[in-house]
């Protein structure tokens, strides 16, 4: 599993970037 983690750390990274970009895109 300490090859998935990385893959889940992208996920959740570009999950975030995406929540950034619509907040910052809104304003």
């Amino acid at each position: 599993s300490w090859f998935l983690r990385p893959m889940l750390d992208l996920e959740v990274l570009n999950e975030r970037l995406d929540i950034v970009s619509t907040t910052i895109s809104e304003q």
